[in-house]
């Protein structure tokens, strides 16, 4: 398994980052556990959850997510297509969005595979697709497939 252990003290933000899981059951995740606190909870309770022992019920939510999408914070894209096609007039097959920078890049089915040259020049994690109607993310380091973080939405077409 790719995912890591996050402990979240706030249940906003919890729900923020699981939103879309449910309807998006076709999607393939890594599991991730998020301990999330409740009012009667100690620190000793976190502590046993994360050296493998069972927390009592109510203190750890099980949430299918990347820690990647903590990072994200989505921008307008830059340009229409992929910048690098449009500057050197290669054509793409399908665009995606740099979910921390706004930038477009075709994907790996395109012969430039700018998407993924700027993951590797920027180290910029989550991509979403910029394609009409999609809606899915994807991570470059834990390799996995995720749902669009809300704050996305409005940037996709």
């Amino acid at each position: 398994m790719n995912g890591h252990i996050i402990t979240l003290s706030d249940p906003a933000r919890f729900a923020q980052a699981i939103r879309g899981i449910a309807y998006d059951a076709h999607r393939t995740l890594t599991a991730v556990r998020l301990s999330v606190l409740s009012p009667t909870a100690d620190r000793a309770d976190v502590d046993a959850s994360d050296a493998g022992d069972e927390p009592s019920p109510g203190d750890l939510n099980m949430a299918m997510v990347c820690e990647h999408l903590f990072e994200a914070k989505p921008i307008p894209a830059r340009t229409p297509g992929c910048e690098e096609c449009l500057k050197t007039g290669l054509r793409w097959v399908h665009l995606r969005l740099c979910l921390s920078c706004g930038h477009v890049g075709c994907c790996d089915s395109s012969p430039g595979r700018h998407a993924t040259k700027h993951f590797h020049h920027t180290s910029h994690p989550v991509v979403a697709s910029y394609e009409p109607g999609e809606r899915w993310a994807w991570c470059y380091v834990d390799q996995e497939e995720l749902p669009v973080p809300p704050e996305a939405e409005p940037y996709l077409r």
